[in-house]
């Protein structure tokens, strides 16, 4: 039998649980792993154990782990007024399902604490920001010259996307901004014979982006029916993630099967981009879940970690004073004290867009620790958060973290939870040791002990209003 006390308390031992459970623990950053057969103390596993009674298997597999004095806790009792078997909510595909993974997150979290365990969890941006805004433009024109025209008129670290038929002029006109990025947008009429025919074509067409000195790194899709070539195909093209429209922000992974050995295929959801001045219609709005905060803040103050916005002033007075460049700081800001990202895209040529995503950029800056980026980078950040391996023990005054993983590339930044105060630390080496005493715990009064995978409600600005992006028919 292992010493239960020898053993840390994270990561979480998983006995046969579905694998959407276990895509939103990794999402949400908590440590989990795989249960084995092996004993359990040659391979360091965790001292608790998630299992669900309705599986004979997953039972099976607990009642082992009990036998080796590992504590368990069953996914039904707090899972079994969601829904049965196949846990529809886990696709978190509207604001109920997105609510009910929430809440499952949440009494997760209680039960880990009640038996004395720890919540602690990777943070959803590299150390020390605390959110998150890339800007994305889907661009139509199969002329390039229009196109870089277009272009230049966004803020610089917009990523731009574009159709693969893009006709590029003699000579080649070149990209507007060297520190542009571009990507492909993939309309619902793209079919193919095979994957190998489709994943030959696009070989051809890269080479011809390459030699304009356009490279591609990710897709951008233009209807919920496109047909993409398997993933591993999708990689070994040197694409890196994946943009889908969505009322919330999300990023998920999907490992390549049978081949642990490649890095796994990025699904960012990015949300419309608002458009000022159409009239409100929270109703209709894709995204219309949550409330603004109804303080005001100085055009010219600067925005830091410790800034909390006053709730002072009505609601009438509040959607008065709201003017085109108001509303914008606002919601930039309600995104920033959430620690919620602005993952945003939109149709080039929509009305006022460009000014639009120049107040959302200049706003950005102003709050110091919100993480200015592209979307591949945002990827390339999910992707190394995502494999990173946590080891979490308690000790007579505190803890000792051990991580396997690329700490350098991006700083990942760790919270440590407990009830509703959170304290958030760089995870600069491999052994961290924290000392109760050293430890600075804040009031969270926004953020989410899952991070934005756990988003209840989304800042939505009342000057907003926008359709659902189709464009199912943008040549590809």
């Amino acid at each position: 039998m292992a010493e239960t006390a020898q053993l840390p308390q994270l990561p979480l031992m998983l006995a046969g649980i579905p694998r959407p459970i276990a895509d939103l623990l990794r999402e949400a950053g908590v440590p989990v792993a795989r249960l084995n057969r092996e004993p359990l103390a040659a391979h360091g596993g965790g001292r608790f154990v998630l299992f669900d009674s309705r599986s004979s298997e997953s039972s099976t597999r607990a009642r082992q782990a009990r036998r080796q004095g590992l504590e368990l806790i069953d996914l039904a009792e707090f899972t079994t007024a969601f829904g049965r078997s196949l846990f529809p909510w886990i696709r978190r595909d509207s604001a109920a399902d997105r609510i009910i993974a929430g809440e499952v997150l949440d009494r997760l979290k209680v039960e880990l604490e009640n038996r004395g365990g720890i919540w602690l969890r990777v943070a959803d941006y590299p150390f020390p920001y605390q959110s998150a805004v890339a800007l994305g433009v889907d661009h139509a024109s199969l002329d390039a010259t229009d196109v870089f025209a277009a272009a230049a008129e966004y803020p610089p670290l917009t990523t731009h996307f574009v159709s693969s038929r893009l006709k590029f002029a003699t000579p080649i006109a070149a990209p507007p901004q060297a520190q542009a990025e571009w990507g492909w947008l993939v309309g619902g009429d793209v079919r193919a014979p095979s994957p190998d025919k489709h994943a030959a074509r696009w070989v051809r067409q890269l080479a011809r982006f390459h030699a304009a000195g356009v490279n591609i790194a990710g897709l951008s899709l233009g209807a919920p029916d496109v047909r993409l070539p398997p993933v591993k195909s999708l990689l070994e093209l040197g694409f890196e993630y994946q943009l889908r429209h969505d009322a919330a922000p999300s990023c998920r992974m999907e490992p390549v099967a049978h081949d642990s050995r490649r890095p796994p295929w990025v699904r960012i959801g990015a949300a419309p981009v608002p458009v000022p001045g159409a009239a409100a219609s929270r109703s209709n709005h894709p995204a219309a879940i949550g409330d603004l905060p109804r303080g005001r803040l100085n055009a010219t103050h600067r925005i830091d970690a410790a800034h909390v916005l006053s709730d002072e002033i009505p609601d009438s007075d509040f959607t008065r004073a709201l003017h085109a460049e108001d509303w914008v700081l606002e919601w930039v800001t309600s995104h920033y004290k959430s620690g919620t990202p602005m993952l945003l895209r939109q149709i080039a040529g929509s009305p006022h867009l460009a000014q639009t995503l120049y107040d959302v950029s200049s706003n950005a800056s102003r709050c110091s620790l919100m993480w200015r980026t592209s979307f591949r980078e945002f990827a390339q950040w999910w992707h190394v958060r995502s494999q990173l391996a946590l080891q979490v023990w308690r000790t007579a005054n505190g803890y000792e973290i051990h991580a396997d993983g690329d700490l350098a590339s991006f700083p990942p930044a760790i919270e440590v939870w407990r009830g509703g105060h959170v304290a958030t630390l760089p995870l600069r080496q491999p052994i961290l040791k924290l000392q109760d005493e050293g430890l600075v715990f804040l009031k969270s009064q926004s953020k989410r002990p899952a991070g934005f995978s756990d988003v209840h409600e989304l800042p939505v600005s009342p000057a907003q209003h926008t359709a659902p992006l189709n464009i199912g028919n943008t040549p590809f």
